[in-house]
């Protein structure tokens, strides 16, 4: 389980859109408790939604020949 400070960084994360992430494996540990957490995929996970659902939103409509 993420601790409470772990826990403020990824709400400012989302809030702030920054984005963690990367093919490596992502290790943050909070000093303060000790506690680590690894690969925050929730945040890649949301990104990679996003990023879908703007290719969709982009993506030019059929045209019928003519």
């Amino acid at each position: 389980m993420t601790c409470v400070h772990l826990k403020k960084l990824y709400k400012f994360c989302q809030e702030e859109n920054v984005k963690i992430g990367g093919t490596d494996l992502v290790r943050i540990v909070c000093e303060q408790c000790g506690v680590q957490d690894e690969c925050p995929s929730m945040l890649m996970e949301q990104l990679e939604a996003k990023e879908a659902k703007t290719t969709q939103d982009t993506a030019p409509l059929a045209t019928p020949d003519k």
